[in-house]
């Protein structure tokens, strides 16, 4: 990889020094070296010994971890994916993978298979809930069950979450806020808010009751370590993209944003075709409205992109139940009312 010149006479770097620069550079700035072609199978080699060396630390066989989330269209997500697209940001306590809803079963095998890991028993109690296009991931946050296996000499954690969706995706865009909002495939590094990300900064995914939602002192960790989470992007710049035709859309509350839109940073570790990871999923974040008198809130918003959405909305069509599982207090047998301990790993 010869692109950093040491002295005038044009002598390169020293490849042992050109990997630690490389290992510091966040996914934007790999994306962006990409740009000549003769570096891109380099490149490709060290963001997958990124991800595989990510999937070591915490005990897991590296490949086969990546041939089974192809395989199952599960996605690693969290602190570990956030690490991968940014170098330096944290230091992940555990791995959150996640998983189409019917596909936990192929997830879990492979890991239980991988020696030392047992799953951690826990009390569930199903529930059921009305949803409808309106809100029709918005379940328990787009989880159905979270199931928590451990590494029994190192005491490594892993949450696999699985979501109420067909895409794994869904769990994700009801995060705390964009800062989290990055996620691994089998072949792909992804960050929906690079933007932001690569400025070290995020969106609030704001909602009425956030506490309740999220984890007590949830952006604490993140605050703490330099980073900033602004709670209205208003802060941030003045146009918003349903008021100014030049906002950026991937640095705005209020636009509504695909999986597979323009905005998002996208890099294969891997040549493959792009893993579908089930139908497309649209979302805009929960936000503040400001009026002259008075402030308006507009919670997360999760739905498909199809054309048939709206006309369910239209005719209030399609009502359905959906199954999930909640955790009981193990003293008490009663549902554990802390929402965030149900929807989001802790």
């Amino acid at each position: 990889m010869l692109f950093l010149k040491a002295t005038p006479a044009q002598e390169p770097l020293p490849a042992e020094l050109q990997e630690r620069i490389v290992a510091l550079l966040p996914l934007r700035d790999l994306k962006a070296l990409c740009a000549h072609p003769r570096m891109i199978p380099t490149l490709r080699v060290h963001l997958k010994q990124r991800v595989i060396e990510t999937l070591d630390s915490f005990r897991l066989k590296g490949q086969e971890t990546l041939d089974m989330m192809s395989a199952s269209r599960t996605v690693l997500s969290g602190s570990a994916a956030l690490e991968i697209v940014s170098p330096g940001s944290c230091e992940p306590n555990n791995l959150n993978f996640y998983c189409p809803v019917g596909s936990a079963h192929h997830a879990l095998s492979a890991i239980l298979a991988t020696k030392g890991f047992v799953e951690t028993p826990m009390s569930l109690k199903t529930l059921m809930s009305e949803r409808s296009p309106f809100n029709k991931f918005e379940v328990n946050n787009g989880v159905k069950r979270l199931y928590r296996l451990v590494h029994l000499p190192t005491k490594k954690t892993i949450i696999l979450a699985e979501s109420i969706s067909a895409s794994p995706l869904a769990p994700i865009l009801f995060f705390h806020s964009t800062l989290m909002m990055n996620y691994v495939t089998g072949t792909t590094a992804i960050s929906l808010y690079p933007d932001l990300t690569y400025e070290r900064k995020g969106f609030l995914n704001y909602a009425v009751n956030f506490a309740k939602i999220h984890r007590p002192d949830v952006l604490d960790r993140w605050t703490g370590v330099g980073m900033s989470i602004w709670s209205d992007c208003h802060d941030l710049h003045d146009g918003h993209p349903s008021m100014s035709p030049t906002a950026r859309k991937g640095m705005c509350q209020w636009a509504y944003r695909q999986i597979n839109d323009d905005w998002a940073d996208r890099m294969a570790f891997q040549r493959s075709p792009r893993l579908q990871l089930g139908p497309v999923l649209a979302w805009r974040l929960g936000h503040r409205y400001r009026t002259k008198k008075d402030v308006m809130h507009h919670k997360t918003s999760v739905h498909l992109v199809h054309e048939e959405w709206f006309k369910l909305c239209m005719y209030k069509k399609a009502v359905e139940w959906v199954r999930y599982y909640v955790p009981l207090v193990k003293e008490t047998g009663l549902i554990d009312q802390a929402l965030w301990k149900r929807s989001f790993p802790n």
